[in-house]
């Protein structure tokens, strides 16, 4: 909204510089910008008025500015920002101003670009960033005007190649010119490496002055730059340079981004454009309207949907006594927060009038959201400004007066069956469950983790997945579904709006449709060593390939290698259509600093581990597998799951080093390995290896260094696959000297092999118990890459799963 703000004071302004003969000006510093109240139109209204009204003190050269909304009488009816532009005779004193600094900002981007190839800065390109940036909000293409981001998260510095996608669209300033030039501080902040964003995300808090030194122009590519830092707190600032080639032609001075719990941003950012339709609370039927803020192109909508939209059972509508009752106790919640009396809140009060502004309402939604079980957005109190307005939401069944209620004993007992009763679930409830189930089967998100307002691509929808859903759709609900539903529409909500619109169904049409009679995953519990074990981070895992609109013949569980991540196994997964594949992730996959300072043993990472794979098959037989270090985790995770009782019908050893008398190979080997590109495409295509990553690489490594294998008595038949070459095989390949003291792993890694008598695991499995295959023309890493090879291997896996006749 602040962009749409700038566009606004540099047209008026430039509207009031113009019609004074006696003047001239072509600086215009949009500075000391104050945002009282968002501007949202109200759902029950077609148009919204709203008027900019400025006055120039020519002496003093200010152009003071104020937005606000009106009626169709133009009575002011609501303050929403105000703005002073301070004018400059010739903006071009600006760019003399900044060349001293040039050089400088111009020797940053140098160093970050340069910083590229050694890993300590990442190049990320539009459609990545705008990934990243959709976990928060979704942009639209006319706003994404970054082509590419420099990031260095540790300094929280960066650079950016900017182009505008849009043309000037007739305005003074384009809003999303504005906006895509000033990207680069918030994408600093949220796409950020080192910021925990599943905790804490970080919300725009303006700019102090934004200056022009040369118009923008459509055509041109710019480039922006910006290091954001600590001011106190939560509170991060930093200055975003715009430069033409190597001069500074614009800088948005003093950027701030306040942290705040993403829980918040959840109710702060409930979805994107939201499709018109009919939410369910308590029974009643509220209408989502939709309207637009044409100068902004802006689509703002006000909706309200209940924790209970979730649940897979139904249940009877709410009374008017218990809608009555949460009303009461929403106010309550709004007048403690405001730090005023409950009486205080009569019929026709305004709660801005109260101080209730944009940051407070994330405060009360989200203590409503708890509380009470209604997830409210935070703009709420702008759609709904007064009591009796928000009554006519939660309560509109109420034939009383409309009057602040009073609030007795009876207002709160029975809260539970008051929640239950308000929480129902919508009629369209089913039609929910099956898209909800099925996006959770295709991505591997847990059912439970798929709220309203969950970003698709944060979840891995991408076009290839979305034709997998929408075909598993089409069967589940009798009807053709497109899989463009999961790539027009930016949250699951809008997705379900969207959809069920197209379909044109009702209940009556679905209930039935579906055979997805499954119920959510249950965690089942294991015996827990400690609070490692116990407590948070968990593992979490994939569908790396799922079956579609059947029970699957077997289910197979991979776990990770030393590199944490289920993505190893991308390739070896396609092993068969009636083959479920499922890879875990290292719960500390990207925080490998803390899984090396707690400790962790391999029996408590491997405790994990299973916990995870019996939240997705509570019981046996089980079937389990890994690579390198993976193969490890697979074989104590059979011993553990048999020491529960389960059965392991069969283990799959890929390239798994001999557990007994394990050595921690010396970093020298692994700085070989990364300097080699010995770790392919684990960096990404071209990209060198994160940071993350090696460090991933070592806590495994120095973790099994204490590992003390014991035999599996009763073990699985097992197949042990192993890799011919060396990585040093070919002349041409760049080697690391040896030493006498090398590791027998390191030097496993890097010499030909010639023992495939699966020594060490053959004693452990028992005799006999260990079939081998040996693949030709690969080596430790190469051999998870796709190739010839990786038929045979998958063939070979396919047989010990999948034996004929099953």
């Amino acid at each position: 909204m602040q962009t749409l703000y700038g566009d606004i004071a540099l047209t008026v302004a430039r509207a009031l510089v113009e019609g004074n003969k006696g003047v001239r000006f072509t600086g215009f510093d949009v500075s000391d910008m104050k945002i009282d109240r968002p501007l949202i139109a109200l759902p029950s209204e077609t148009t919204h008025l709203f008027r900019a009204s400025a006055s120039a003190d020519w002496a003093s050269q200010i152009v003071t500015l104020s937005l606000y909304s009106v009626d169709e009488a133009g009575n002011r009816t609501a303050s929403h920002a105000a703005v002073n532009v301070r004018l400059v005779e010739d903006q071009a004193i600006w760019l003399n101003e900044w060349k001293p600094t040039a050089y400088l900002i111009n020797g940053r981007i140098a160093s970050l670009e340069s910083a590229v190839a050694s890993g300590n800065s990442h190049k990320l390109k539009r459609s990545m960033v705008y990934k990243l940036f959709g976990s928060l909000v979704d942009y639209s293409q006319a706003y994404q005007g970054m082509q590419e981001v420099i990031l260095d998260s540790d300094e929280l510095e960066a650079t950016a190649k900017v182009s505008f996608r849009v043309d000037d669209q007739g305005f003074v300033m384009n809003p999303h010119w504005i906006d895509s030039l000033g990207h680069l501080a918030g994408f600093i902040m949220n796409g950020n490496e080192n910021m925990p964003s599943h905790k804490q995300v970080f919300i725009n808090h303006g700019w102090s002055r934004l200056r022009f030194g040369e118009n923008p122009e459509a055509g041109k590519v710019y480039t922006t730059y910006n290091k954001m830092q600590l001011v106190q707190g939560k509170l991060y600032a930093g200055d975003t340079y715009v430069l033409d080639g190597q001069r500074i032609v614009a800088i948005f001075e003093k950027v701030a981004f306040q942290g705040v719990p993403r829980q918040v941003l959840d109710n702060l950012l409930p979805g994107k454009t939201v499709t018109p339709r009919a939410a369910k609370l308590g029974g009643t039927t509220i209408s989502a309207a939709t309207t637009t803020i044409s100068a902004a192109t802006t689509t703002i909508s006000a909706e309200t949907t209940t924790k209970a939209a979730q649940r897979q059972a139904a249940a009877p509508p709410a009374s008017k006594a218990s809608q009555s009752g949460d009303f009461s106790r929403v106010l309550t919640i709004i007048a403690e927060e405001v730090r005023i009396e409950l009486s205080e809140l009569q019929p026709d009060s305004q709660f801005a009038d109260f101080g209730l502004d944009s940051l407070l309402s994330l405060t009360v939604t989200s203590r409503i959201n708890d509380e009470i079980g209604i997830d409210l957005p935070w703009k709420l109190f702008a759609a709904y400004p007064t009591v009796k307005d928000l009554q006519s939401l939660i309560d509109p069944l109420s034939s009383v007066p409309r009057e602040t209620p009073e609030l007795t004993a009876s207002s709160h007992t029975g809260d539970d069956q008051s929640r239950d009763s308000t929480s129902a679930a919508s009629e369209d409830e089913n039609f929910r469950f099956i898209i909800r189930q099925t996006i959770a089967d295709e991505t591997g998100t847990p059912a439970e983790d798929l709220v309203p307002s969950a970003c698709l691509a944060d979840l891995g929808v991408d076009s290839l997945l979305s034709l997998s859903i929408a075909d598993s759709l089409t069967e589940a609900l009798g009807a053709h579904v497109s899989s463009s539903h999961f790539l027009e529409n930016g949250t699951l909500e809008e997705m379900e709006a969207a959809l069920g619109k197209a379909l044109g169904l009702h209940v009556a049409d679905l209930v039935g449709a579906s055979s997805m009679n499954a119920a959510v995953p249950m965690h089942v519990p294991i015996a827990l060593e400690d609070n490692i074990v116990s407590g948070p981070p968990h593992a979490t895992s994939i569908v790396l390939h799922g079956v579609r609109n059947a029970v699957p013949r077997r289910t197979l569980f991979l776990l990770p290698d030393g590199s944490g991540s289920a993505a190893s196994y991308a390739s070896l997964a396609k092993l068969d259509p009636g083959l479920a594949v499922y890879g875990l992730n290292c719960p500390w996959r990207t925080t490998p600093e803390e899984m090396r300072r707690l400790g962790v043993t391999t029996s408590q990472v491997v405790a994990k581990f299973v916990a995870e794979i019996r939240s997705r098959q509570a019981h046996g037989p089980y079937f389990l597998g890994g690579w390198s270090a993976g193969g490890i985790f697979a074989y104590e995770a059979a011993r553990a799951l048999m020491a529960a009782g389960e059965t392991v019908e069969k283990l799959l050893l890929v390239d798994a080093p001999n557990p007994i008398g394990l050595e921690n190979p010396p970093s020298r080997m692994f700085d070989f390995f990364e300097s080699a590109g010995v770790f392919g495409g684990m960096g990404g295509a071209g990209k060198a290896v994160p940071r993350w990553l090696r460090h991933h690489f070592d806590s495994v490594v120095n973790m099994l260094d204490g590992y003390r294998p014991e035999a599996l008595p009763g073990a699985p038949p097992t197949l042990a696959i192993y890799a011919r070459d060396g990585i040093c095989k070919d002349r041409g390949t760049p080697r690391i000297e040896t030493r006498p003291d090398d590791p027998r792993e390191m030097l496993w890694l890097l010499h030909d092999r010639t023992d495939f008598s699966a020594s060490g695991w053959s004693s452990l499995l028992g005799p006999g118990n260990v079939a081998v295959l040996v693949l030709d023309n690969v080596n430790h890493f190469t051999m998870m890459n796709d190739g010839p090879h990786m038929d045979i291997m998958r063939e070979h896996v396919r047989r010990q799963i999948l034996p004929e006749g099953i």
